[in-house]
């Protein structure tokens, strides 16, 4: 079932890079997202509406958004957790940013997602080893 679990959220991450508006479909209905603590704003998302209209918000702010995943780590039962750069545009520029997040998947949705600006982080939470980065 993990390889299964690790496969939404990279097929998540694939159509949402594509900026696919069917990338929400791969949160359940329920979903709670939470931003990571230094988040300015509301931290804690629910529901796929929530959780589009975040992203939204993010692209009118970043002309565009790509995750680049590093690695993507089955952590164990219903969780995975990816470690990436997330690339954006602004005017004048770009930004890249070290991101990971955890994901609680379960028949073939993800039901929680943890966003984190550290990869150590999200290691943490999701109680995995660094494993050498």
């Amino acid at each position: 079932m993990s390889q299964e679990n690790v496969a939404v959220v990279r097929e998540m991450n694939l159509a949402f890079n594509a900026e696919d508006d069917a990338w929400v479909d791969f949160y359940d209905a329920d979903v709670e997202f939470v931003m990571p603590p230094e988040w300015p704003e509301d931290r804690v998302y629910r529901g796929r509406d929530a959780v589009k209209g975040l992203s939204a918000a993010l692209r009118e702010v970043f002309g565009g958004q790509e995750w680049r995943i590093e690695r993507l780590i089955d952590a164990g039962g219903d969780c995975v957790v990816a470690v990436a750069h997330a690339h954006a545009s602004l005017e004048g520029g770009a930004l890249e940013q070290r991101i990971a997040a955890v994901h609680y998947v379960a028949g073939g949705k993800i039901l929680r997602q943890l966003a984190f600006f550290s990869w150590e982080e999200a290691l943490s939470a999701a109680g995995v080893e660094d494993a050498g980065r």
